[in-house]
């Protein structure tokens, strides 16, 4: 499958449901707009204090990433699957919380330094590592670093792929900020589908490998 098929498919599933998506997606992005509101207050001109409220915020973002990862996947596997995503599939992704955590808190050290090298191999290996959250959300019982691991085999030979799916949107991407993130309410929730997707695809192509390397 190329981009476009992604992006098509996506749409598709999206439809039938874009009322639900989109108030779920305003959910979401209010959420983010209160953290960030957050983000700019400053109580104190102490620079210590300031520093220390910005260390917290920082923290607290990177700790409710994983989560929130969790319930985008919940919200694109229910699509997926043809039923109705709900309102309160924002926060399911807390239901698993410290798996969703670490793993996404795993991913952002390893990629945090790939990055202390050069700017390059740490955006090649947020691509290796994409689909770990994915994988995890998938099988409750793996490890946060087998999850990682298990990406990383799988976007051998993708990583361009999936580069190429995320650039085909850069258009309504563009569109989103200048609606000041008013057309994010429809053109996120496909993105994230289109994700899941691919996801799916990578690991249906791995199977065949899996059953002959059994044999």
């Amino acid at each position: 499958m190329h981009a476009k098929d992604y992006r098509k498919l996506a749409s598709d599933q999206c439809q039938k449901y874009t009322g639900e998506l989109i108030i779920i997606q305003l959910v979401l992005e209010l959420i983010a707009l209160v953290i960030g509101l957050l983000g700019l207050i400053r109580l104190t001109r102490n620079p210590v204090l300031i520093g220390i409220f910005g260390t917290l915020m920082s923290v607290a973002t990177i700790i409710i990433a994983g989560p929130f990862e969790f319930s985008f996947i919940n919200v694109a596997q229910k699509v997926y699957k043809d039923q109705s995503p709900e309102i309160n599939d924002v926060f399911s992704g807390f239901k698993r919380f410290s798996q969703a955590f670490i793993v996404t808190a795993l991913k952002f050290i390893f990629i945090f330094l790939w990055s202390l090298l050069l700017v390059v191999p740490g955006i090649i290996k947020s691509y290796s590592y994409s689909m770990a959250e994915y994988i995890s959300y998938d099988d409750p019982n793996i490890s946060s670093n087998d999850a990682i691991t298990k990406s990383r085999q799988l976007m051998n030979g993708n990583k361009g792929k999936l580069f190429c799916l995320e650039i085909s949107y850069i258009g309504w991407i563009l569109l989103v900020v200048l609606t000041l993130g008013i057309l994010g309410l429809w053109v996120m929730p496909k993105i994230n589908q289109a994700k899941y997707n691919f996801y799916l695809n990578l690991v249906k192509q791995e199977q065949p490998k899996e059953v002959n390397a059994s044999k």
